[in-house]
């Protein structure tokens, strides 16, 4: 299989959902309540988005910080992936 399609094989659909929520909250923490996981779990999960799509999708805050928010990329990438979830629905 190539290698892009590998990449995106190993994806979830709940996975590609954490963009939507992460623009929506704001926040990593509030994802993971929403989907009831763990903090380390959504973060594990954007890391395997990111290396997915080959892109930075999601600006973390600095030390000191709270909140994050979708990059140029992670915001191109959420039009797509909104986009495939209404297609999924209308199936």
């Amino acid at each position: 299989m190539h290698e892009l399609g590998t990449r995106f094989a190993q994806l979830r659909l709940r996975d590609l959902l954490l963009l939507e929520k992460i623009e929506e909250l704001g926040s990593l923490r509030a994802v993971a309540e929403v989907f009831h996981l763990t903090q380390p779990a959504v973060t594990h999960a954007l890391k395997a988005l990111e290396h997915a799509f080959g892109a930075l999708l999601v600006a973390r805050g600095r030390r000191g910080q709270r909140g994050v928010g979708l990059t140029i990329e992670g915001a191109a990438v959420l039009i797509r992936l909104r986009l495939a979830k209404t297609e999924l629905l209308a199936a």
